[in-house]
């Protein structure tokens, strides 16, 4: 494992709006965790990054200390290529998508390509077949909910946060 001075993990906090896991904090392992539970790797440390900023940041940090970089968007890759061993995850929605307004909201992150990607782009009502995922991010309160603005809320800037993820196709439905 390789061990990162304290004092240059402070300097990225300090660069950070989001949060950074260790080994050994809690909330680690669960980060760390895949989709495809055969995958195991233990990074150095897990930047959970709310903006582009933050992801600028951490990709510096991980090229000034040389470490491997991987990016988890919803760590749905088989193959695990969204987690790394002794590196750094800067995983890009995990830090809004725990922001909810309510229990029975949640965010979809699918792995797109293969079959999908083989439907020629005008043979159905939905393009974006080229995109590497697709995110529904969904929003869900009952009638007697009397926050439904906050909700709403949530949603749209949960949406603005991706957007300059995204690859221009976007579509709403609120």
């Amino acid at each position: 494992m390789i061990a990162l001075e304290r004092k240059t993990i402070d300097d990225l906090r300090g660069r950070l709006q989001g949060t950074i896991l260790l080994p050994g904090d809690p909330g680690y392992n669960e980060a760390r965790s895949l989709w495809n539970g055969m995958v195991d790797r233990r990074p150095a440390l897990i930047a959970r990054c709310t903006n582009v900023t933050d992801v600028i940041a951490a990709v510096n940090f991980g090229r000034e200390q040389n470490l491997v970089i991987a990016i988890k968007g919803g760590g749905h890759n088989v193959t695990g290529n969204a987690m790394c061993g002794d590196g750094i995850v800067i995983d890009v929605i995990v830090e809004r998508a725990w922001r909810f307004r309510s229990p029975r909201s949640y965010t979809l992150l699918p792995h797109m390509g293969v079959a999908v990607a083989r439907v020629q782009e005008d043979a159905t009502a939905f393009a974006g077949r080229d995109s590497a995922h697709a995110i529904n991010i969904n929003g869900v309160w009952t009638a007697e909910d009397a926050d439904r603005a906050n909700h709403t809320a949530w949603v749209r800037d949960f949406f603005d946060a991706v957007m300059p993820y995204a690859t221009g196709r976007a579509s709403t439905r609120i």
